[in-house]
């Protein structure tokens, strides 16, 4: 090996413990780097190898020297190996693939507008597990919040651990229908807190509705429980208190006349014990048990204005409340005959007093 002054640009000599030939440049009797050009040795006043393979070791005893530094170290990004402790500060070059980025800090108040960066045609960053395991990227607000967010081993979006907790799959138009309630209501559980427009499916039991306000939507339900189960009888509402409705306030009335002939008209009225018939259990109405009531046809005759289609029979069409079977079968408010059973009482209670005089004279 035949050594001799290393002279790093014109002519000046940095340091005589520097040595070169064929095979490399030396300092000291420590490689510092090879060279893959046979003339290099010879050449080294005029122009730079074309290749060099830093060794590592010797890199902090020439590093500080920024005469022999700017000659020896690669200003293009290439051909650097092992691991090399620098800082840089400004902007960094381009690094065209990094295996491994132990932590990324941003510079606070940093702005990319402006910028591109180029995934080599990913279209953005890759985040990939291990094996064939779930990729998932943290989000992590110190001590207050953390979650996790990824692609599962199911290949569906989800969401979830750490603080959150469960692994939960993000919906979108393409999974909804695996995940979701189905159309038909069913495999729903826990609370969804979902807006429904238009027809809404068949729920089969709603344990909580907080508020049901509609002014302008028709609902038809089988039976109703008010603070107590429904009876599943059709039509039939229960309650465990009071029933009120409509108003009687005399300044919302224009009164026309009292009822005249009470007495009479009740006279015309049958109360009757009966069953139902065949007729009636075809509607529904299949209860052997004994009742009790009036015949709404004879109610009919002497106070019509409290006889009205039977809701079992009725149907709306055109906004015309008609008889859906066209029997019109009938039915009866049965609270407002007692008009009617005041009126009768009073007009008895006037013959009374009459007699009492008669017989007093």
């Amino acid at each position: 090996m035949a050594n001799k002054d290393f002279v790093v640009k014109n002519g000046i000599v940095v340091n005589t413990a520097f040595s070169a030939n064929s095979s490399g440049i030396y300092y000291s009797g420590v490689q510092l780097a090879n060279t893959t050009a046979a003339n290099n040795a010879g050449n080294l006043g005029g122009q730079a190898p074309s290749y060099y393979a830093v060794n590592t070791t010797v890199y902090s005893t020439f590093a500080q020297n920024t005469s022999v530094y700017s000659t020896f170290a690669r200003t293009d990004g290439t051909g650097a190996s092992g691991t090399w402790g620098i800082s840089i500060s400004g902007t960094a070059a381009r690094a065209t693939n990094a295996n491994q980025v132990d932590q990324v800090t941003p510079l606070l108040g940093y702005s990319a507008s402006g910028q591109n960066i180029d995934y080599n045609g990913q279209g953005g960053p890759q985040f990939q597990g291990t094996g064939s395991g779930a990729a998932m990227v943290s989000f992590h607000r110190p001590g207050a919040y953390a979650i996790n967010f990824g692609l599962g081993t199911d290949n569906q979006l989800r969401t979830g651990g750490w603080s959150r907790g469960g692994n939960y799959v993000v919906l979108d138009s393409g999974n909804y229908n695996s995940y979701a309630p189905t159309l038909g209501g069913t495999g729903a559980s826990g609370t969804w807190g979902i807006s429904i427009t238009g027809s809404a499916g068949s729920a089969t039991s709603a344990t909580s509705a907080g508020t049901f306000t509609s002014t302008t939507q028709n609902s038809q339900f089988n039976s109703i429980g008010v603070n107590t189960g429904a009876s599943g009888t059709a039509g039939e509402i229960r309650a465990t208190d009071n029933i009120t409705a409509y108003y009687s306030d005399k300044r919302l009335k224009n009164i026309l006349h009292n009822i005249p002939d009470a007495v009479y008209k009740i006279k015309q009225l049958s109360g009757v014990v009966y069953v139902n018939n065949d007729v009636a259990k075809s509607f529904g109405y299949e209860d052997e048990y004994e009742q009790v009531g009036v015949i709404a046809q004879e109610v009919e005759k002497i106070l019509p204005q409290i006889v009205k289609l039977a809701p079992f029979d009725t149907e709306y069409i055109d906004g015309k409340e008609v008889s859906k079977s066209g029997q019109n079968y009938k039915t009866v408010q049965y609270e407002k005959l007692i008009p009617l059973l005041i009126e009768a009482i009073k007009e008895l209670s006037n013959k009374v007093e009459t007699l009492e005089k008669r017989l007093g004279e």
